[in-house]
């Protein structure tokens, strides 16, 4: 029996209900898994189901000497043969299953993030920047058996950015919540924009290019509904204030989501630089149709016309997008059925865990 530790969110809601699922699936298939979870965080270990869940030994982010420590008992105590792990416990899992178990143990990263889009948040290129690039690229090369990118522009960005070849794709998947795909708008174009407030999502763009297009076209039918938070929102709502087709609601509970993009008639997806953003498979999963930057990982898994629309995040491309919307360019009802089609044959939980079963195996 091989034993598997997954270090992420035990949670079933956000995307980290992939680790939720896959961890059940191993252990109905008879791999012994440990789960670490950073939230929530659990104050005593437990058995759920077979898998058993305990947490760091504090509830921040799991990057300490402490946490170190308390990782490398795990490790001696229970002998892993696979460690999969995800965001801030990358370093401390992988560098102390290596070394603790003598390099026996086999470590399974996951590459969330895609560079550019850190380089855009950050402002250029600073001393700490890189110095954080300088220590992954040894951690990935020294550390790391495989590297789990969820998209085929992430497995590119990792080769790219830090010259590494251990990418394996393994598509992000998405529980299905679908309760029935609603029917199209009829009197007004909604846009629906969920998502962090930052640069490299193009949420500016989009906003600044559409106060141009109202400019230009007062009657305009489209609204844009806008959900989400982030460092730049105070410079954010300062220019949306002056449009009332504008509406801003702030950040969410996960519990609203759904409702929130299924009152849109699109979700729209601007991002400079993105990996396979969780809203576009939250929309797809609804049945909502993406109009979705050819700058994303998501966007070579979906074709253009068919089951999503596709655009260049500059500010000719959008209006010339806002135009087409507003004049009927394209096929909506055939758009919702495959947005919803797509979803369920990419991105369902049962083929993520044959993936990653297929990783660990390997």
């Amino acid at each position: 029996m091989k034993t598997i530790i997954i270090a992420h969110n035990y949670t079933q809601q956000t995307v980290a209900a992939m680790s939720y699922n896959v961890a059940h699936y191993l252990a109905n298939k008879n791999y012994k898994v440990i789960f670490i979870s950073h939230k929530p965080f659990f104050e005593n270990k437990f058995i759920d189901d077979k898998v058993m869940v305990c947490s760091w030994p504090t509830s921040g982010r799991p990057t300490g000497f402490k946490d170190a420590i308390w990782f490398a008992k795990i490790v001696l105590k229970y002998k892993p043969n696979v460690v999969i792990s995800h965001f801030g416990s990358v370093n401390i899992t992988v560098m102390i299953a290596k070394i603790f178990s003598l390099w026996r143990v086999k470590t399974l990263p996951y590459y969330h993030t895609v560079s550019e889009a850190l380089e855009i948040d950050n402002k250029g290129k600073t001393f700490l920047s890189r110095f954080k690039k300088i220590r992954k690229y040894f951690i990935y090369k020294i550390f790391c058996d495989k590297i789990i990118c969820p998209s085929e522009l992430s497995k590119l960005d990792l080769f790219n950015y830090f010259k590494i070849k251990k990418g394996v794709k393994v598509l992000n998947p998405m529980n299905d919540r679908c309760q029935g795909v609603t029917e199209e708008a009829k009197n007004k174009i909604i846009l629906s924009y969920l998502g962090r407030i930052n640069r490299s999502k193009g949420v500016f763009l989009l906003v600044e290019t559409f106060n141009l297009y109202c400019e230009q076209n007062p009657k305009t039918q489209i609204k844009l509904s806008i959900a989400g938070s982030g460092s730049e929102e105070k410079d954010f709502e300062r220019i949306i204030n002056s449009n009332s087709n504008i509406s801003f609601i702030g950040g969410l509970s996960y519990d609203e989501i759904d409702s929130f993009l299924r009152e849109g008639t699109y979700t729209i997806i601007p991002s400079f630089s993105d990996n396979l953003p969780t809203v576009g498979l939250e929309s797809l999963m609804n049945g909502i149709p993406l109009l979705i930057s050819k700058n994303t990982g998501l966007t070579l898994e979906l074709e253009d016309a068919v089951n999503c629309i596709t655009f260049s995040p500059t500010q000719n491309e959008l209006m010339q997008l806002f135009n087409n919307l507003e004049t009927n360019m394209f096929n909506y009802k055939l758009l919702k059925t495959n947005a919803r089609k797509i979803y369920l044959e990419k991105f369902g939980v049962i083929s993520y865990c044959k993936s990653i079963e297929d990783v660990i195996e390997s």
